[in-house]
């Protein structure tokens, strides 16, 4: 697993250059949390299930060479910069493992050195594989542009403990400048999010937020998580988010083929008030079909995973121990 609402695509897609990109990118916004007409995007004293569906803009864009190891070689002369002075990423834009992002945690003017989330791994890639480098989505970053209260926490899991209904790994909260991690009591405003992983904004204070956006470039490469069991016996609880900034159906979105016969997705409401939240409904799959647990209706082809919003993956109890890449190309993108 990873290192460690309803949203809308407000933004109408554009064309942007990428440093030393060959393409052109298409940017978006999306709005975070409650996108009822009308209403606060987090209201007062209210959890929203959230994830981050958009990339950062890319700072560099090329090919692979090869890959040896967790040190990915790039193609040509790229002169790449220093990409640690401040968190970037990796991430492979197509072939084999398009969609995987990898935290630099070193590198010189041609090769990037990364980790890799747990369960997945560099093989696969090829020489010719795209591949872009970007900056990381951190806390900062994603209170930057938007107005959050003092006292608003971001509540981040791990996916390293076995069971379910699990507590978070770590709590931080904005001051109004910085983000704080509420363990260590130390500055976190460079701690990493990644696309692909669900946490809980915690408006804890009597301030509703007014608006919550985030800013960036429309993937056209897959959306790809690791959904993880992690000892035998007991349930396991991944927080996981679908890589896109529109919404996709769960019959077409892929995710039946990394699960097993009763394994379950957890969907929070982002509208209703409150803090620790129940799921608001629970969809179960039979190998075959998504079944609505509270009405016992088949919502293969009816219900979405929306853009922005946080679930629970629940694998059952009875489910082998367990690594499965989800990946599945968002339909839109054959249209950009």
């Amino acid at each position: 697993m990873k290192p460690i609402i309803s949203f809308a695509l407000l933004g109408a897609l554009f064309a942007v250059g990428a440093a030393n990109a060959a393409v052109t990118d298409p940017v978006g916004y999306v709005t975070l949390g409650d996108t009822t007409a009308g209403q606060p995007s987090i209201k007062a004293q209210t959890d929203i299930v959230a994830s981050i569906p958009l990339d950062q803009a890319s700072v560099f864009a090329g090919t692979v060479a090869s890959v040896a190891g967790n040190i990915i070689t790039i193609s040509g002369t790229p002169a790449l910069g220093s990409f640690t002075g401040t968190p970037h990423v990796a991430k492979i834009e197509g072939g084999a493992k398009s969609g995987l992002v990898s935290l630099i945690t070193a590198n010189d003017a041609t090769t990037v050195t990364v980790t890799v989330p747990t369960g997945d791994s560099l093989a696969g890639i090829v020489a010719g594989d795209a591949i872009t480098i970007r900056p990381a989505w951190t806390l900062l970053k994603l209170a930057t542009g938007n107005t959050l209260p003092a006292g608003t926490q971001l509540l981040a899991f791990g996916g390293s403990t076995p069971g379910i209904n699990l507590a978070s790994d770590a709590a931080y909260e904005w001051d109004g400048t910085a983000w704080t991690d509420l363990n260590s009591f130390d500055l976190a405003n460079n701690v990493v999010l990644f696309t692909g992983e669900s946490f809980v904004i915690r408006n804890g204070t009597n301030t509703p937020v007014t608006s919550f956006v985030v800013t960036g470039e429309v993937p056209t490469s897959n959306s790809r998580v690791v959904v993880s069991k992690l000892a035998a016996g007991v349930g396991q609880d991944n927080r996981l988010a679908y890589v896109s900034p529109v919404s996709e159906v769960i019959g077409v979105s892929g995710l039946g083929a990394a699960l097993v016969s009763g394994d379950q997705l957890l969907v929070f409401n982002n509208g209703s008030a409150g803090i620790n939240k129940a799921a608001s409904s629970v969809i179960e799959w039979d190998g075959s079909a998504w079944t609505d647990l509270d009405t016992f209706d088949n919502v293969t082809n009816t219900f979405s995973l929306v853009g922005g919003n946080g679930y629970v993956i629940r694998k059952g109890s009875a489910a082998a121990v367990s690594d499965v890449v989800w990946s599945d190309a968002p339909t839109y993108v054959p249209t950009l």
